[in-house]
Order: C-alpha cells, then sequence, then structure tokens
C-alpha cells in the first residue's frame, strides 16, 4: 500500500469512531523531542513515564496525546505521527481513568530464556505505545490478555509494518486477566516467528527493489522460501543483524548461490565470532559493492 492509501485509510478509520477525543500513544523513541513537537502544534498530553525526571529521558518518553476529531487531518500530518503512534477509541471513558489503564500496561512478566532458568520470568517494559509491538504481541495473547489490553478501549488502530490494522472488542471475550500481564513461552515463541517473518518480509523487499532482474524469476511463495533457507544458513555463520542477513541474502542471490561454497569469503566471516561476523560480513559487502551505500538497508 501506498504511503497516500495508508494515510487515506487511517483518516478513514479514524473518522468512523464516534469518540471525542481520539486517544493516541506515541513512542517517544520514534522522535528527536516528542513533547516540544506536540506543544509546538498545539496538541495536549500527558507522559506515561511520569517516574522520569531526566530532561533527556523526557524527550523520549512515551505519552498520551488527546486528539480533537477536527484535528486529525493536522495530527498525522506531524514527522513520524502516522508510523509512530498507537490510536485508542475508548468512548465513555473518562481521560484520566483511561490513562491510569494505559499505566498498568507499562510492565508485563516474561519468562527468563529457558537455557539459563527454566521457568522463572522476569519483568520489562511492554510498549503497548509502538504500533510493532501491538501489531506482533496482540495476535499472541489469550483472549482474557486482549481483554486487559484494551480495558475501556473499543478499538485499537495502528500503522505497523504489515499495514494498516484495526482490532476490535469482541463481546464473547471472557473477563479480562487481573494484574499484569503475563507472557508464556509459547506465546514468545509466536511473537518470535511473528518478528522472524516481518523481517524476512522486509529482506525480501529490499531485494526486489535492489534486484529486480535477479528475483523476478520467483514468485512470492518461492522467493520467501529461498530467502528463509538463505537465513538460515546465514546463521550458522554467526550472522544475526537484519541488516546482515539481508546483504547475505543480497550476496547469495548475485552469486547464484556459490558464496556458500567459498571457504576464503566464510573463513573471513565466521572465524571473527559472533557479533563480529555481522562487521566483516559488511566489511566484504563495501569491498565489492562499489555503487550502492550500505545505508539503503533501513
Amino acid at each position: 500500500m501506498s504511503d497516500e492509501a495508508t494515510m487515506t485509510d487511517l483518516k478513514t478509520r479514524l473518522a468512523a469512531w464516534d469518540v471525542e477525543p481520539i486517544m493516541a500513544t506515541m513512542d517517544g523513541g520514534f522522535f528527536d523531542d516528542l513533547p516540544a513537537l506536540l506543544a509546538s502544534a498545539g496538541f495536549r498530553f500527558r507522559s506515561l513515564f511520569i517516574e522520569q525526571t531526566e530532561a533527556e529521558a523526557k524527550r523520549h518518553s512515551p505519552v498520551l496525546v488527546a486528539i480533537p476529531k477536527t484535528r486529525v487531518d493536522e495530527f498525522l500530518a506531524l514527522p513520524e505521527a502516522a508510523t509512530g503512534s498507537v490510536f485508542w477509541n475508548a468512548s465513555g471513558c473518562e481521560e484520566m481513568a483511561f490513562f491510569r489503564h494505559l499505566r498498568g500496561l507499562t510492565m508485563v512478566r516474561i519468562p527468563v530464556d529457558e537455557k539459563i532458568d527454566y521457568g522463572r520470568t522476569h519483568m520489562c517494559v511492554f510498549r503497548h505505545f509502538d504500533p510493532a509491538t501491538v501489531a506482533i504481541t496482540l495476535p499472541a495473547m489469550r483472549d482474557a490478555q486482549r481483554a486487559r489490553m484494551f480495558g475501556p478501549a473499543i478499538s485499537i488502530l495502528v500503522n505497523a509494518p504489515e499495514g494498516v490494522l484495526e482490532a476490535r472488542r469482541r463481546e464473547n471475550w471472557p473477563i479480562a486477566e487481573r494484574g499484569v500481564l503475563v507472557f508464556e513461552p509459547s506465546q514468545m515463541a509466536m511473537i518470535a516467528l511473528a518478528l522472524n517473518d516481518r523481517s524476512q518480509r522486509k529482506i525480501i523487499q529490499w531485494l526486489r527493489g535492489k534486484e529486480p532482474d535477479l528475483t523476478s524469476k520467483y514468485d512470492d511463495v518461492a522467493l520467501h522460501a529461498l530467502v528463509t533457507d538463505i537465513v538460515r544458513y546465514a546463521r550458522l555463520w554467526n550472522i544475526s543483524s537484519e541488516e546482515g542477513l539481508a546483504w547475505f541474502t543480497w550476496l547469495w542471490v548475485t552469486t547464484d548461490g556459490e558464496v556458500h561454497e567459498d571457504e576464503n569469503v566464510k573463513e573471513f566471516i565466521y572465524d571473527f565470532g559472533n557479533d563480529g561476523a555481522d562487521i566483516r560480513l559488511l566489511d566484504l559487502i563495501e569491498e565489492i559493492n562499489t555503487q550502492d551505500s550500505l545505508s539503503d538497508f533501513a
């Protein structure tokens, strides 16, 4: 979907909401100074991390914004607002009550790495203000957990890497779980698979744009299968970053798979160890790829 179509979809869905104002949570990490941006545009907001006192932390903390329906277009015109916001239809809920609900979602409990301590959990921040996180975690939740996340909200709208997505409260959901959300190992595995699939779709899209002639012989299913195999092989070489996996995929495709048979290349990359494998791979790509900048994968 084009940027214009995405924006039209967002505006159409928000216009259909019978709520005033529309609530949006925003990820301050996407912005240089989110409070300053919102204040200069005249939007009312509250920090979701009220414990933060340092100026630098406040600039990048998540916030809850109250958007008058008459100013939705103006809000969406702010830099990164369309991709850096989670929109909540909290019709009938008083603003401070909804703020307290969101504050209660700030922390979740997830399993400790079973290789370290099986069965134990630890607390971490839940990025319910990040559209990409919401799009990945909500499908992995049980219905009672979804009811807990929604709280008084009727629907949630995001512009995620998968596109514009809207989730609506269902009448048959059970009573919301109480307290902190707890994710089980099976749910974390679902989230990990979804993240991996998202990453591979991004690599495929980038690869088709970079090498249209070489990738035109593959339909989407075949190219996804090929990239899945290449990524699996790349991980055996200790390549782990998304950028590294993308460039290894490019190297494989442009050499028609010969890279995996070149022991010199493998030794150059693999023997440098873990994080260093990505560094050595990018060094190699930079040497042979003189026409394009490494920064074109973002």
